[in-house]
């Protein structure tokens, strides 16, 4: 059996690369030859695109200025560079890329595939994620398929949505809010099913962990993936409790601090150990969030206001709705108890590893 993953593989979003990771690892591991197809449109190439210096700005500034300015943007263009040569290395070791579009099932998902896009040359929903002909494939399955925020407003979004769904022979989405939105355009039954991180036990994770390099110290992890006042005042409060060092690790390279504490550049390798290893979690990420709960990890998750249904939704799911942070005075440094966690989580994962496999013909 021959199966084709569509999903979002090359992004600098750590998480976006570890669920590519996690689905095709799943699948490989239960015998099916699984690969990602290397689909990437040029609407995601040029959100990463990287030029050196902007000339339009220089032209405006005095001389001196002109010089701090060249200089800066060096040294943060030698930063994203970095950062892209250690994803594009993940991807080519670790993710079994094709460029074939002929399989016997094509899987579509996981991440935000569906999401309405606002670029130039493609302005609404991009209809090879929603199994178009460009994928040849008899069998045609959406796993843990997101839309992040719905955008299903004009009578042409419907009706795409509608005619869409009906390219596939089983639906499943991450989300409970898009579940309930999906099942008024088909007749199918719309499961939820478990983000693919959650498809790997953490046994399975830590095969992929490096065993050198590992700290010999206890520190505070901070995923940071945007800037938000509230996360940064939590991780100074739990550093001062607990008498820990941070180590943050933020989501983009947007500035040219970059050192042992705070780094732009980490390899995704790097970024899941860290992660792994740390005594305490702080993150404004989903992705932050379910690999914490992959590892046990005692977290925190503080982030604004439109970026926290899709993590608020899993917090909800496992009863962790307490996790999320919306003010510094109500945070009271409670312990998670995975006693009561872990049979939840494997319940998901359980129906979610059965519905997919379920799902794939023999």
């Amino acid at each position: 059996m021959r199966i084709g993953v569509l999903t979002y593989h090359r992004s600098q979003n750590y998480g976006a690369l570890w669920q590519a990771y996690a689905l095709s690892t799943f699948l490989q591991n239960k015998g099916y030859d699984t690969h990602i197809i290397d689909y990437w449109p040029e609407y995601h190439k040029r959100i990463y695109k990287r030029k050196i210096i902007d000339w339009q700005v220089i032209r405006t500034l005095p001389f001196l200025s002109k010089i701090k300015h060249i200089c800066y943007s060096a040294r943060l263009y030698a930063l994203q560079t970095i950062r892209f040569r250690r994803t594009d290395n993940f991807v080519k070791h670790y993710l079994r890329l094709t460029k074939s579009r002929h399989f016997d099932v094509c899987i579509y998902g996981s991440d935000q595939i569906w999401r309405k896009q606002h670029q130039i040359d493609c302005e609404s929903f991009n209809s090879v994620y929603f199994g178009d002909k460009y994928i040849d494939a008899p069998i045609r399955i959406s796993y843990a398929a997101s839309m992040g925020r719905i955008e299903i407003e004009s009578k042409e979004d419907k009706d795409f949505i509608r005619s869409s769904l009906a390219n596939f022979s089983a639906v499943s989405v991450r989300e409970m809010n898009l579940q309930q939105e999906l099942s008024h355009y088909t007749d199918k039954p719309v499961s939820l099913t478990c983000d693919p991180v959650f498809l790997l036990s953490a046994q399975q994770w830590e095969k992929v962990l490096p065993k050198k390099n590992k700290l010999d110290k206890r520190y505070i992890f901070y995923y940071n993936l945007e800037e938000y006042k509230l996360a940064d005042q939590l991780v100074r409060l739990l550093s001062e409790k607990h008498n820990l060092p941070v180590i943050e690790v933020k989501g983009y390279v947007t500035d040219i601090r970059n050192n042992r504490f705070k780094t732009q550049t980490a390899s995704p390798i790097a970024f899941l150990s860290l992660l792994h290893d740390a005594e305490y979690v702080v993150t404004s990420a989903f992705h932050g969030v379910a690999l914490s709960l992959c590892f046990n990890k005692q977290f925190y998750y503080a982030a604004q206001d439109e970026l926290t249904d899709r993590a608020l939704l899993l917090l909800r799911t496992f009863k962790l709705q307490d996790r999320r942070i919306t003010d510094i005075s109500a945070f009271n440094g409670n312990n998670i108890d995975y006693i009561t966690v872990n049979p939840l989580i494997e319940e998901y994962r359980t129906f979610s590893r059965r519905w997919l496999t379920d799902n794939i013909p023999e």
